[in-house]
């Protein structure tokens, strides 16, 4: 178990790098991706940019140090990645192969962090 948490947690840092390669495209290219604005969906696409980056660093190197604390963290950056997907699709009417393997991917990954079975709980040590 401990090799497919460290898998999320590369997953995670993955993530989080495209994230930051994609805000650095856009910053040299002075251009504000589609889904920012003065929405309520913009104001959502800010925050899982920022959730993507901050979250899922901290969540890759918790789930490598094998604790606990790395759980949560990849939990709810993988939940918020297939609700802000979904919430995109419908937005622009496009459900195709790439949101469902995408809703699949972090469906599969967050029920490694959220829903272990007792003997997977094994595999992450308390903090401290």
């Amino acid at each position: 178990m401990r090799v497919a948490l460290a898998a999320v947690g590369a997953f995670l840092a993955l993530d989080a790098g495209i994230t930051l390669l994609m805000l650095a495209f856009w910053a040299a290219r002075g251009h504000m991706p589609d889904f920012v604005g003065p929405t309520a969906f913009g104001v959502w696409g800010i925050t899982t940019v920022m959730l993507k980056t901050v979250g899922g660093a901290i969540g890759a190197a918790q789930l490598w140090r094998l604790k606990q604390g790395g759980r949560p963290v990849a939990g709810l950056v993988l939940a918020n990645n297939a609700f802000f997907t979904i919430a995109a699709a419908a937005r622009a009417g496009v459900f195709d192969g790439r949101v469902w393997g995408t809703l699949v991917l972090n469906a599969a990954l967050l029920a490694l962090v959220a829903l272990p079975a007792p003997a997977v709980r094994g595999g992450c040590r308390t903090s401290g």
